[in-house]
């Protein structure tokens, strides 16, 4: 079972780049971009570079990077599948989290 609290935000703007979307402003937190569920020319797609979150105005279409991916290139709504191919990915930049062994944690000196 999976939390929350143990899943690692997907960056928005690689995914999109890797779907295609054509982006502008890119140097911003909102990134407008062309919607691909809608076809829509006119950037009415908001990426949120902070939430890694993504809207359109247009056809009212919202995720997030998981979102994206799984429904482009996976076709279909595995997120599951669509987080551990990405927390492997080198292309998107994803550092998995450091996980200390628990040898390293034993030695550790007791606070007192």
């Amino acid at each position: 079972m999976w939390h929350d609290s143990q899943l690692r935000p997907i960056p928005i703007l690689p995914i999109a780049r890797m779907c295609g979307i054509t982006l502008r402003n890119e140097a911003y937190v909102e990134v407008e971009g062309k919607c691909p569920y809608c076809r829509d020319r006119k950037y009415r797609m908001y990426l949120n570079t902070r939430l890694n979150t993504f809207y359109c105005h247009n056809c009212t279409m919202t995720g997030n990077g998981l979102t994206l991916y799984a429904n482009f290139f996976l076709g279909n709504e595995d997120y599951k599948e669509a987080y551990r191919i990405l927390t492997q990915d080198k292309i998107i930049g994803f550092q998995p989290q450091y996980q200390p062994s628990k040898q390293a944690v034993s030695q550790e000196p007791p606070v007192k």
